[in-house]
């Protein structure tokens, strides 16, 4: 089964329940395998997959949650009002469904324990129309040992739902209540799960129907009211459906739709549009046997055009000129990376091309446990200080270290600054890292403040999809310190600029991103970032994908803030085709022209 993303939680001010020295999210299999056996899968998925990552008394322990359906997950504070109800109607049909295993021998009291669950309006989300909760069996560290309070916000949030209990156990020592017992003996705490338990549920089947009528008895009838209550919310669609089928048979039959008559073509005008095809086909096969491109409208000037393999060989350097709000990027082809040539950080040292520069710059971000490898990117803002983003390095506390082809081999580094811990996707997330040893001279990056839709930008970083078969980054993992990997090079433009959390400026682009570009820089094609890759919105369904960066200028007042010296180039970015003086000897080509 594939596991979608839904959401991450951070337990530091969280609690996690345990029954019998056995934290309830470390039985989640167990659990859902009864609830799937039992009941079904469908319910059993309304239960978010954990997975947690436990803190070791430096970091705090988080949760990442999954679903087991694909699609946009929504909260229930985005939905309307129509689509609140009819999911209301679905997790009052799951909680029915799961009330006669409360009283499971195995996993009754986890179970029980499960349905804690604080503001269910952000932790319970839509997933393919189907309900699903996310940070179930928490509550707020400061309730822990407050039972009334607890019980309040049961009442507040799945007690809506499920009227029939009235408190839910959180401590080893608590039990179950229900306005009617499970037992059938009035309004008594259930009894603790095991053969007492088992016999008071046979005893409650023998001995008639529950005094209260609300009350869902614990043999197979429930399940047959559930069925019914199925069939019941698909009768208006089938009525529906059987009144649109006979709709469509009147409007079938013969006489009832009258289509026009099919308008007649003379037969010039047929031979007049096949010669203007025939000339453009012949015209389109001229250039594509001469193998060169023109542009011939003068609005296109400024454009980029392709050179014949005879031409001078020639050299893209970027060009940058005042930037003025409000306006777009101008139009242009982008070359490749390998074309452009960016001025060196180091005074007198000889120009490079932007992906040499991004080599020297960008770094992988690792750190080895026992039995796992954490991976992210970054990027040098100084000599010594490398921005990449928060989530790569919290969560453990393992020695993180940075590599690239500049610095040759692993170098040790230490986190100096973060951002304020933050759930939200979203949410302004930095981190800055610093080399513990003096390093080997590598290039720097700059800032650029201003990023226009439509701008031409590089990705690069290390993404685990890209990596996991490069045999020299599995190499450096191995433990092998010879081996450096070189990133990886997505192209795009911006597409979108938008606001995140809490005023959050984010770029939105289409240069392709993965796990493991976090932290890694969005630069345009004078080799400066314009933002910091960070996390991607994907839509299975449609084939989408989004990938958001925040933008250079909240990097910036990050650095300002935690005093991290850095440069920053306002000006817009443009792009000068000019002659390449320097040319190889041996063949009388450029260097690029070679390759």
């Amino acid at each position: 089964m594939r596991w979608n993303y839904i959401a991450k939680q951070s337990l530091s001010d969280f609690s996690e329940s345990t029954f019998d020295e056995n934290k309830i999210y470390d039985i989640y299999d167990r659990v859902i395998d009864i609830i799937s056996s039992e009941v079904n899968e469908q319910t059993a998925s309304f239960f978010a997959r954990p997975e947690v990552l436990r803190g070791n008394g430096q970091s705090t322990t988080t949760v990442a949650w999954y679903s087991a359906q694909a699609g946009d997950a929504r909260r229930w504070r985005d939905l309307d009002d129509t689509s609140r109800d009819f999911v209301a109607d679905q997790v009052r049909l799951i909680l029915a469904a799961l009330r006669p295993l409360l009283t499971h021998p195995e996993i009754g009291e986890y179970l029980q324990r499960w349905l804690n669950l604080t503001n269910f309006q952000d932790n319970l989300y839509v997933v393919s129309n189907r309900p699903v909760i996310v940070n179930w069996g928490l509550v707020p560290t400061a309730a822990e040992e407050d039972r009334e309070l607890r019980r309040a916000f049961f009442a507040e949030n799945l007690g809506q739902f499920a009227d029939w209990i009235t408190f839910v156990p959180f401590l080893e020592t608590e039990q179950l209540e229900l306005k009617t017992a499970l037992s059938g003996a009035g309004s008594e705490p259930a009894p603790r799960t095991g053969a007492a338990a088992i016999a008071g549920a046979a005893a409650a089947a023998s001995a008639g129907p529950a005094p209260d009528d609300s009350a869902i008895p614990l043999n197979d009838t429930s399940r047959d009211q559930r069925s019914f209550s199925q069939v019941a919310c698909w009768l208006p669609l089938a009525v529906l459906c059987g009144a649109s089928l006979l709709l469509l048979l009147v409007l079938l039959w013969p006489g009832v739709l009258i289509y026009p008559a099919a308008p007649q073509v003379a037969a010039g005008d047929l031979a007049d549009a096949e010669q203007v095809l025939r000339r453009r086909i012949a015209d389109l096969q001229g250039t594509l046997s001469a193998g060169t491109c023109s542009l011939t409208d003068a609005s296109t000037a400024d454009l980029i055009r392709p050179v014949t393999a005879d031409a001078s060989p020639q050299v893209i350097r970027p060009q940058l000129r005042p930037f003025t709000p409000g306006q777009t990027a101008a139009t242009q082809i982008p070359p490749s990376p390998r074309q452009v040539e960016v001025p060196p950080a180091v005074p007198g040292a000889s120009p490079s091309t932007l992906i040499e520069k991004l080599d020297s710059a960008a770094v992988l971000v690792f750190s080895r446990k026992s039995n796992s490898v954490v991976t992210g990117s970054g990027f040098f803002v100084n000599a010594s200080d490398i921005v990449t983003n928060r989530h790569v390095v919290e969560g453990t506390s393992s020695q993180f270290y940075v590599v690239n082809k500049a610095l040759g081999v692993p170098m040790k580094v230490d986190v100096v600054s973060l951002t304020a811990r933050k759930t939200e996707t979203g949410s302004i997330d930095f981190a800055v890292l610093r080399l513990v040893d003096q390093p080997p001279e590598h290039e720097v990056l700059a800032l650029g403040a201003n990023v226009q839709r439509g701008a031409n930008v590089l990705a690069y970083g290390y993404p685990s999809f890209v990596m996991e078969t490069d045999a020299t980054y599995q190499c450096l993992l191995a433990g092998n310190q010879d081996c450096v990997p070189v990133g990886s090079v997505t192209t795009g433009i911006v597409t979108a600029l938008q606001t995140g959390g809490n005023g959050l400026p984010l770029a939105l682009h289409t240069a392709t991103i993965s796990e493991g570009n976090s932290g890694g820089p969005l630069a345009d094609y004078c080799g400066r970032v314009v933002g910091v890759n960070t996390f991607g919105r994907r839509n299975a369904k449609r084939l989408q994908q989004l990938n958001f960066a925040q933008r250079a200028r909240a990097l910036a007042g990050f650095l300002d803030a935690n005093a991290v010296p850095f440069s920053s180039e306002d000006a817009a970015c443009s792009l000068v085709r000019e002659a390449r003086a320097v040319t190889d000897g041996a063949n009388g080509q450029s260097p690029e022209a070679a390759e």
